[in-house]
């Protein structure tokens, strides 16, 4: 019957995407079970894995230390880490049952297939409110093509950043190994998690618009709003601008106040957090003197695209819109401004935020006016037809991340001998302090083991550049490498660009080695994006200062290996 939505077999769909989506580290794990990995490093993959996933491991240690009496190793809550505390939680479960199942690497797969899965519901309930705020009923299959069409068009077809897209992609079998991911509903941890839980609030906001308590539905507005700052903070603000024109438009001025004032309160609040922390200081800072605005031609096409196509589509609806559509569909526009601003953050309100639920509303709306060709024969084929997309899509990419060995574990490395010793059992209680020359190895350790290492990423600790060189001139001294081989690697004049676009590449080469050199250097400072080396004189811009090869050596000398305690170290032969 038209209006009886089967959620059942919504879910049923949702989860067959979620599992076509890591098709190809389930293909790794089929071919090779003791060398796949769901998480690989330069130069085989790029992406947040290892923040992400590194940080949901310590948070995984720290519950098992509470709940089974182990004594793992965990590092401190850092600023950044205390205000992504909700994504967390949200995905520990499925990551609990990964790793009782089978290993942390299983946790990781049960994670994204959880996340890819509600994505698919959160899009259809986002969905079939908005049609209904349209004047639309919609049904089971017309809600579960809009979710295909959405995911495999992302971050498109109403954005000039279709053309990245699963379906305009489809024969390019190394689209995910070149930019780590399929899209951004797929990208690390917290953008796929943040797309299901960003549909979900926004679904709540077509109930205060529909139903007679909206006053107790715009209550639980603002607890989806607080969710979504202990997530992730662009998408906290995308759905609180949202909620307030809402409320505005509803004439709810209590709860616009409280929206605002609850807004407000918790980014000062965060601001203030992430000041006085290291990290905060480092990267999130605007340098004094340096261009807040950047207008490129570039950011006004996209933006003038993007609105024009808006307005066309809304306009061109069958029946006169109601002022509450208009505020959500064109108040998720306003975020395009984010593309005139210098800094790289500013846009993620757009790219990671505001452009998920817009992207949902354009299909919506393009269904809509497409109705009268929209038949139940129709839909079914056009279903077929996305799924067919997928299928050949995931198919090629499983291969050709296979063979490249982006799925599997750098050659050199066991996973039962370095990152999971067997003797140390299944479920060891205690953590080994590790000290190793490769960066895959260090990047396993962090997101796969129980143990610790000196080589962890930049983003996952909390004390600075210069705590961070003392880890890594640590590290190198353990291993017993001369400081000149450690200068070398962590000073070399080098870019992401001088190896990047060269691979796969084989290893003992130019390119791996320039590679090995930049990941070092971006785990320990995140150089590209760190301000405070440009503030103190470590970098100019083109390359390290005599001032910071000065810093190093001084660094160097105050590392006493007798105070460091048992450190177990992993020399792998070729570490690049």
């Amino acid at each position: 019957m038209a209006g009886d939505i089967y959620w059942g077999f919504v879910a049923v769909v949702s989860a067959t995407v979620g599992l076509l989506t890591v098709l190809p580290e389930i293909y790794a794990w089929l071919k090779a079970p003791s060398r796949w990995t769901p998480v690989n490093s330069p130069p085989y993959m790029l992406g947040d894995d290892y923040h992400y996933f590194a940080q949901l491991n310590d948070i995984h240690r720290k519950c098992l230390n509470f709940f089974y009496g182990t004594r793992l190793s965990t590092r401190p809550l850092t600023a950044l880490f205390g205000f992504q505390l909700a994504g967390y939680f949200f995905n520990l479960l499925p990551y609990h049952i990964g790793f009782l199942l089978g290993d942390r690497r299983l946790g990781v797969l049960v994670v994204r297939v959880w996340n890819r899965s509600l994505l698919g519901l959160a899009t259809a309930v986002f969905a079939k409110g908005f049609f209904l705020l349209i004047g639309v009923t919609p049904t089971t299959g017309l809600l579960i093509l809009v979710f295909l069409v959405f995911f495999i068009f992302f971050p498109g077809p109403f954005e000039l950043g279709g053309a990245d897209s699963i379906v305009m992609q489809m024969e390019n079998s190394r689209h995910i190994y070149d930019r780590s991911n399929a899209n951004d509903l797929t990208r690390g941890m917290f953008s796929e998690t943040t797309a299901p839980l960003l549909l979900s609030a926004c679904a709540v906001l077509t109930l205060v618009i529909d139903v007679r308590h909206g006053m107790v539905v715009g209550i639980l507005g603002l607890f989806c709003l607080a969710v979504l700052f202990f997530h992730y903070f662009p998408a906290a603000v995308v759905f609180a601008w949202l909620l307030f024109l809402i409320f505005l438009v509803k004439h709810y001025f209590l709860l616009a106040f409280a929206c605002g004032l609850l807004t407000i309160g918790l980014s000062c609040f965060s601001m203030h957090m992430l000041s006085r922390s290291d990290i905060g200081k480092e990267l999130f800072v605007q340098n004094a003197g340096t261009a807040i605005f950047s207008f490129r031609r570039s950011s006004f096409i996209g933006v003038a695209f993007t609105l024009c196509l808006a307005l066309l589509l809304v306009f061109s609806l069958p029946v006169t819109p109601q002022t509450s559509v208009l505020v959500l569909y064109l108040g998720s526009v306003f975020f395009l401004a984010g593309l005139f601003f210098v800094k790289h953050q500013a846009i993620r309100f757009w790219s990671r935020g505001a452009v998920i639920p817009f992207e949902v509303m354009s299909t919506v709306v393009l269904a809509t006016i497409a109705l009268p060709l929209l038949t139940e024969g129709f839909i079914s084929v056009f279903i077929l037809v996305c799924f067919g997309i997928l299928v050949r899509y995931y198919y090629r990419q499983a291969f050709f991340l296979y063979h490249v060995g982006a799925t599997l574990l750098a050659d050199g490395i066991e996973f039962d001998r370095d990152i999971c010793p067997r003797d140390a059992g299944r479920f060891p209680a205690r953590s080994r302090l590790v000290a190793t020359n490769s960066t895959a190895l260090a990047d396993c350790i962090c997101v796969f083991s129980a143990d610790e290492t000196y080589l962890r990423n930049y983003s996952i600790q909390s004390v600075g550049y210069r705590g961070q060189v003392r880890f890594f001139c640590a590290n190198f001294k353990v291993l017993g490498i001369s400081f000149a081989e450690c200068e070398r690697w962590l000073a070399m004049s080098v870019e992401y660009k001088d190896w990047l676009f060269a691979r796969p590449f084989q290893k003992q080469t130019p390119f791996a080695e320039l590679c090995y050199a930049h990941t070092l250097q971006y785990m320990v400072s995140n150089r590209e994006y760190n301000q405070a080396l440009l503030r103190d004189g470590m970098h100019d811009g083109t390359g390290w200062t005599p001032k910071y090869r000065d810093f190093l050596r001084e660094t160097w000398g105050t590392v006493d290996l007798s105070m460091m305690g048992d450190v177990v170290g992993v020399v792998v032969e070729r570490p690049y």
